[in-house]
């Protein structure tokens, strides 16, 4: 309980930790290091709300800069790199800089060379198995991860720091993951930077994903959705469980986004569960988990019980209880859309059967399951046609794989790949294509759903019903000279022989 004394407004442990925005032990620790004070009353503390407000208004915590000689090559490197991209890059980073500038002039720097490279993520991780170890620098463009950069292990410290600074972070937690964000602008164009740290054996990796917010809410038009697609009479439907999967960075989310947004109206009560929001949809309300708190993905779901919900969207959740939770609301009436990690449709469905939801209630509930992939596209300024041999061993495999994943290869058909060219700056690709799954639900994959089928047996119910696997729809593609046919292995890979 709070209390006052001589003047002085005391508050409990809890009451701190809620106040300060950090949990229970991390305020442990912070008193630990003595960093804050505390009162002991028996075997409780308090803490004088003054002394709080004293610490959050504390300067930021200082930190070893990189010598100076180090920071200015750092940095003429990346002048050098945003100037082969027509970019005049940073200021001059020959005049006299003190340590933080220096810092944030770099930070700034790798930032805008991600940007400018049409990257979507930004990876900072310190390697200290060679001697004397480096900063490595990465950038994932077009969903690969492609080394920019060993930087001096030097700069990490200061790096990490400005980077919690902007993000929002605790500076001195060390012992656990923490995420933030922060925005910028480059070129007119507002984006937001959803940073990451976790703890490793040599220190705390960073990772940064990139958010153009120019970018208008998805919608399926712009995805590929076409009218006749069946996803759109899924989620039409009055109750039951869509399931959008893949793993990171396949676009199930994109996919989800532009689902809610298709079906969103005033005339339905719509709200969206998501431990960070992404994009305010209209007419929906939006509910963000705050674990500190103790708004938990479960506590949230049940608290909608309350609330003449009609629909659900709920995002990133991995909560054994919480999915529970859902497939009863379901049961009850409503209209669920959920994301979640998984490499195909029936991975996802035997990945639910093994959270011990009843096989019942779960073939009861489940309308179809999205599961897609992102692939990278031939480049179109190098792109070349070549003919397999019909009767090569790779080809005859290849049928046998495409029939049974739903797709019959025509009897010749040609392939395709990229060169590499100044354009795709000979990588051969450029920019991704989506390709799709369609898991439906029907009377025999209820029923084996009900007997517990394995993933494999699932899958070959669902093929003969009428759904092309992620490979097949891949091999599609290749034949169309969308994507090469090594780029589908590399994604899916039933075989390593190249064609």
């Amino acid at each position: 309980m709070d209390a006052t004394t001589n003047g002085r407004e005391l508050l409990t442990l809890e009451a701190a930790a809620n106040f300060l925005g950090v949990s229970k032990p991390t305020l442990y620790r912070t008193l630990s290091a003595g960093d804050l004070k505390g009162l002991k009353a028996g075997r409780q503390w308090r803490f004088d709300k003054a002394d709080l407000i004293a610490y959050m208004n504390r300067s930021p915590i200082e930190f070893a800069s990189a010598p100076t000689g180090v920071m200015n090559e750092e940095l003429g490197f990346f002048q050098s790199e945003l100037l082969k991209l027509g970019h005049e890059g940073v200021e001059d980073q020959n005049k006299m800089l003190n340590g933080e500038e220096s810092t944030n002039l770099l930070l700034n720097s790798i930032i805008l060379l991600a940007v400018l490279s049409k990257a979507s993520d930004i990876h900072l991780e310190p390697v200290k198995t060679d001697v004397p170890g480096f900063l490595q620098l990465r950038f994932r463009v077009d969903g690969e991860l492609i080394e920019m950069k060993k930087l001096s292990l030097d700069t990490f410290e200061s790096l990490l720091m400005a980077i919690k600074g902007k993000a929002g972070m605790e500076a001195t937690e060390r012992r656990l993951p923490q995420h933030g964000r922060f925005y910028g602008c480059v070129n007119e164009i507002d984006f937001v930077f959803m940073a990451a740290v976790i703890p490793c054996v040599f220190g705390e990796v960073i990772t940064i994903r990139i958010m153009d917010s120019s970018k208008s809410l998805p919608k399926f038009e712009t995805i590929g959705i076409s009218e006749s697609d069946i996803l759109r009479d899924w989620i039409r439907r009055p109750n039951g469980i869509v399931l959008f999967t893949g793993p990171t960075d396949s676009g199930k989310e994109t996919t989800l986004f532009a689902s809610v947004r298709d079906i969103a109206s005033p005339d339905r009560k719509l709200f969206t569960i998501e431990d960070n929001i992404e994009f305010l949809i209209p007419h929906t309300i939006p509910i963000e988990i705050n674990k500190k708190t103790g708004l938990t993905f479960q506590v949230a779901i049940k608290a909608i019980w309350n609330h003449d919900l009609d629909i659900l969207m709920v995002r990133n959740m991995e909560d054994q209880d919480g999915m529970k939770a859902l497939v009863e609301l379901a049961l009850a009436g409503h209209l669920i859309l959920i994301s979640q990690p998984a490499s195909d449709s029936a991975n996802a469905l035997r990945a639910l059967l093994d959270t011990g939801i009843e096989p019942l209630l779960l073939s009861r509930t489940t309308v179809g399951i999205v599961s897609q992939r992102l692939l990278r596209r031939i480049c179109n300024n190098c792109k070349v046609s070549y003919s397999p041999e019909p009767n090569d061993l790779s080809i005859v495999r290849l049928r046998e794989y495409a029939e049974s994943g739903g797709y019959k290869l025509p009897a010749t058909f040609d392939l395709y790949r990229g060169n590499g060219c100044e354009q795709c700056k000979n990588r051969g690709v450029g920019g991704r294509i989506v390709v799709y799954e369609r898991l439906q639900n029907s009377s025999a994959l209820s029923e084996a759903i009900f007997k517990g089928c394995s993933e494999n047996e699932l899958r070959e119910i669902a093929v003969r019903s009428g759904m092309k696997t992620l490979f097949a729809e891949g091999i599609r593609e290749a034949l169309e000279g969308n994507v090469s046919l090594e780029e589908v292995f590399r994604e899916f890979a039933p075989f390593s022989q190249k064609v």
